[in-house]
């Protein structure tokens, strides 16, 4: 992400000094998931519907198996939520639940209802977010349209402590595959201990290590290496002006089908894969030299090696908005509540207002520290 849409200096500021600074509350068939956790739902079907309430850091794939574990059943979600955020969210799983789950200090799993069938990614309308801006050093200015911004993968689809998720994609593709084990053993956290065991057993063979992190896992590291690529093109498309649909272009119309420039729509930019084909000439230069630097190609997408890894390509809104967008002033802090579409992501939105000069000290990738970032 190097480029900014508006020209202002940004408010500066930190996230997530408290764990209540960053609410995340999931919105699904027009509902949110708090109004369903007091309320219930009223809808017919015949798979339990449930809402979880994260109350304190965790990550999502955590979360995801000590629910399974309490349940003792597979559960569907439609999306991951940011580790250091209150977040409360729905999932579906096979078993009717009578009373409430707690944990200490963390969870609540309620059974609000039923639908019709399961989750799955992206099938909630979005999210609402309600998020504290501490520290702020001028306020937001009110003459900007704020509510439309890049639509960046942000800093935690890059890793949460060290943002190198990316990096390890990158070497997948180079079929550096002993290199990729070896960083990921390194990391020691789980399920990267299942990657140290087997090459500490087995030596020779890295692949065979790398598969112990599972599909889903191994995905999530090419993912972000695609997403890396995806912001260096919309970060060459804000830097040239071309954030407006031009000839080769693809677009999203009013209904929500893809279709090729000069139809109207939404602009949409490559997420690069084995199949991704770019037809406007200046984005497709710069894709093809950005490729040569990192020496891979198109293909290098397609992974033998490892199949389950492949990626094939995708397109992905080069602009977002933030709808029902309110600020409310609060000495040197600013609450914002928005709105945002599945996919999009609060922290790329809060990028443009804070315009921040350390995103790790001042909370975009975790907790903040206010201190430093006052000082500053």
């Amino acid at each position: 992400m190097t480029s900014y849409m508006t020209k202002y200096s940004g408010t500066g500021g930190a996230l997530r000094t408290k764990a209540s600074d960053f609410i995340v509350d999931e919105i699904l068939d027009g509902k949110l998931a708090t109004e369903c956790l007091i309320c219930g739902r009223e809808d017919e079907g015949r798979v339990p519907l449930f809402v979880v309430a994260k109350l304190a850091p965790l990550d999502f794939l955590t979360l995801k198996n000590h629910i399974e574990k309490l349940l003792r059943c597979r559960t569907k979600f439609c999306g991951m939520k940011d580790k250091f955020s209150i977040s409360f969210q729905f999932f579906t799983a096979r078993k009717i639940l009578r009373n409430e789950i707690r944990v200490p200090r963390r969870l609540i799993v309620r059974m609000v209802g039923f639908r019709e069938d399961h989750l799955g990614p992206g099938l909630n309308w979005g999210n609402r977010f309600i998020v504290r801006i501490r520290g702020i050093s001028s306020e937001i200015e009110p003459s900007e349209d704020l509510r439309t911004f890049p639509n960046y993968f942000s800093y935690q689809r890059f890793g949460s402590s060290t943002p190198l998720n990316h990096d390890i994609g990158r070497l997948l593709l180079r079929r550096e595959f002993r290199c990729a084990a070896e960083a990921l053993a390194a990391k020691g956290g789980f399920p990267e201990v299942k990657v140290r065991d087997h090459l500490m057993k087995n030596p020779l063979d890295p692949i065979g290590a790398l598969r112990k992190l599972g599909t889903r896992v191994l995905r999530i590291y090419v993912q972000a290496y695609q997403s890396y690529l995806f912001n260096r093109i919309l970060s060459f498309r804000i830097e040239k002006s071309l954030l407006d649909p031009k000839p080769g272009d693809f677009v999203l119309d009013q209904h929500g089908w893809t279709r090729s420039y000069p139809c109207e729509g939404a602009l949409l930019l490559p997420v690069p894969g084995a199949y991704t084909r770019v037809k406007h000439e200046q984005t497709r230069d710069f894709l093809n030299s950005l490729l040569r630097d990192e020496g891979i190609g198109l293909e290098s997408f397609l992974i033998k090696e490892i199949p389950e890894a492949s990626a094939l390509g995708d397109l992905r809104r080069a602009l977002e908005v933030a709808f029902h967008l309110r600020i409310r002033p609060m000495s040197r802090d600013a609450i914002l509540v928005f709105d945002l579409r599945s996919g999009a992501y609060a922290t790329s939105f809060l990028r443009e207002i804070i315009k921040p000069f350390d995103p790790i000290k001042q909370g975009f990738l975790g907790e903040a520290s206010l201190r430093t970032t006052r000082s500053s």
